[in-house]
């Protein structure tokens, strides 16, 4: 029985000291604590109520209703025990000022750009939410369009400088 106490004592203290990727050994119990505590506390019978809480209102970046749900998340983290405050950073977040989408060609369409609210479903009609755009595309696609209409022009105006040098030759000779 002692043997068998003595075995399972080694193997706990071995599993106790397996590495942990990315921590150093003098490290590894620490980390072993934090992740129990943890682990120990969101309960997942109350993950929905977590989830409902912070969904209840669009949050985009930067918004009151973001802060709200950060304070939210963190009063949770310091109930569970755990060293947590907010850090804050300065982002640059497009957001839209006007939103047109329109095909001029070969039929004209200007789509209205406004989802249909469906029933069931309070966020669908919700005037608070971030209406849908495309944040970072349409000056690239400026640009791609910009520079083949300069390589349009310069192509032919290095035809037409070429078909003039060529009238000029025949002309002069």
């Amino acid at each position: 029985m002692k043997t068998f106490l003595a075995l399972l004592s080694a193997a706990a203290t071995l599993a106790a000291q397996e590495p942990i990727r990315g921590f150093p050994q003098t490290q590894w119990s620490a980390e072993r604590e934090l992740e129990q505590k943890a682990s120990a506390f969101p309960q997942a019978s109350r993950q929905k109520i977590y989830l409902e809480r912070m969904a209840k209102v669009p949050h985009h970046a930067g918004s009151p209703a973001s802060a709200a749900v950060a304070e939210y998340a963190l009063g949770l983290f310091k109930e569970f025990g755990l060293d947590a405050h907010i850090e804050h950073f300065e982002a640059l977040l497009p957001y839209p000022t006007s939103r047109t989408l329109e095909m001029v060609s070969p039929v004209k369409f200007r789509a209205s750009l406004k989802e249909p609210v469906v029933a069931g479903d309070p966020y669908s009609s919700d005037p608070t939410q971030l209406p849908t755009y495309n944040a970072y595309s349409a000056g690239r696609l400026r640009h791609a369009c910009e520079t083949r209409h300069r390589r349009q022009r310069q192509n032919r105006d290095r035809a037409l400088r070429q078909e003039l040098a060529r009238h000029q030759a025949k002309s002069c000779g």
